[in-house]
């Protein structure tokens, strides 16, 4: 037996700090480092697959990727062999940028000076990362799949759950946990909710309609977007957490579409930012999807009947509802060549007024939903 550790880390590391300890000894399985009557035993790095971290670790640090164990044999209470073993990994976890669990005492902690979010500039203007679905019914509130969501969001974006929420500005409810807030959702507001994140996430919308379908506005369906500040893409793990969150959120949603944007000159605020006609706006309002939008952003889901129309060539993700995920990697926008789309369900171009902004009203030329897209 041996008093264990793991460290799960965002970065692939060359163990320079363990090899510059004196008396390590390395194999091809890692490394030893020789105590009296023990030793401690360090892996080299796994790569680790998402559904393997868990929870309580995946929501510590974005985009773990790694794993590395480290083992004090034979086990003992020893506090100096046991102080020695967790300075060890501390090391391991600072250069890889990553979580140490102790096994024995079930503590879950971060090295010093490795935080989830990094300082960010606190500039006037800035960007945001807008991650969106859109869906045609509302089923999903009428079994687990609205609690899956965020449990999914746990996970991967803490940040994005409500500290506090209601129906009418200023939110009066503070969040206790997710089942709670859950109930509230349920009970009170099927429509809409105000809903305060943390930062580094500016702004979360749930909206499902009482009528999903032709109105005489148009036709409305069910929407859910999060909006990430953009600085995080240079942080440690965020892109991977982001892609992780937007195909997992496809996967509980089962969208008929969605995408990811990365959208210039929101005004900063302490809470929700603000815009005005420098900022760049979603090309879909709201819950008025009206066709897939000319100029892609970085991700795309596309899921039925859209998928009949569509033709991903290489899709980064095939969901297990079916749903088809296309991603930019390194986070630039989506080419043309990488994705045939049918003219006719393109968005309509529409010459806008200077400064007016919102629905057109103006609809593609190909409909795939039941049911017109406004009543009469």
């Amino acid at each position: 037996m041996s008093y264990d550790i793991r460290i799960y880390t965002i970065k692939k590391q060359e163990f320079i700090g363990i090899r510059n300890l004196s008396n390590i000894v390395t194999n091809e399985d890692g490394f030893i480092l020789p105590l009296k009557n023990h030793q401690i035993f360090i892996t080299k790095e796994t790569p680790i697959e998402d559904e393997d971290i868990p929870s309580q670790i995946s929501k510590e640090l974005p985009g773990l990727k790694y794993l590395i164990e480290c083992n004090l044999e034979p086990i003992t209470n020893n506090e100096k062999y046991i102080k020695e073993l967790i300075k060890i990994s501390k090391i391991i976890a600072k250069e890889g940028v990553g979580v140490i669990e102790n096994l024995q005492t079930d503590d879950i902690f971060l090295p010093s000076g490795v935080k989830r979010v990094l300082q960010i500039e606190k500039t006037e203007r800035f960007s945001t990362i807008e991650l969106s679905w859109w869906f045609n019914d509302d089923s999903f509130l009428r079994n687990d799949n609205l609690k899956l969501l965020l449990e999914t969001i746990e996970r991967y974006l803490p940040e994005a759950l409500p500290r506090r929420y209601g129906e009418y500005e200023p939110p009066r409810e503070t969040f206790k946990d997710i089942s709670s807030f859950h109930d509230y959702f349920i009970n009170h507001s099927k429509n809409s909710i105000v809903w305060y994140p943390s930062k580094p996430v500016d702004c979360v919308n749930l909206s499902i309609p009482d009528f999903i379908g032709p109105m005489c506005h148009g036709y409305r369906f069910g929407q859910f977007s999060i909006s990430i500040d953009a600085a995080v893409l240079n942080m440690p793990g965020w892109t991977t957490t982001i892609e992780r969150l937007f195909k997992n959120i496809g996967d509980v949603i089962t969208p008929f579409y969605g995408d990811i944007y990365i959208l210039k000159n929101h005004i900063r605020s302490r809470s929700v930012s603000f815009s005005d006609s420098e900022t760049e706006e979603h090309p879909i309002v709201s819950w008025w999807w009206n066709g897939i939008p000319r100029k892609l952003g970085i991700g795309l889901v596309i899921g039925e009947p859209i998928l009949n129309y569509v033709k991903i060539q290489n899709p980064t993700f095939v969901l297990n509802n079916g749903c088809e995920i296309l991603l930019n990697k390194q986070f630039s926008e989506l080419l043309s060549k990488d994705v045939k789309i049918q003219d006719d369900l393109l968005q309509p171009e529409v010459k806008r007024k200077p400064n007016v902004i919102g629905f057109t009203g103006k609809y593609p030329k190909l409909w795939p939903f039941s049911g017109p897209k406004v009543t009469k």
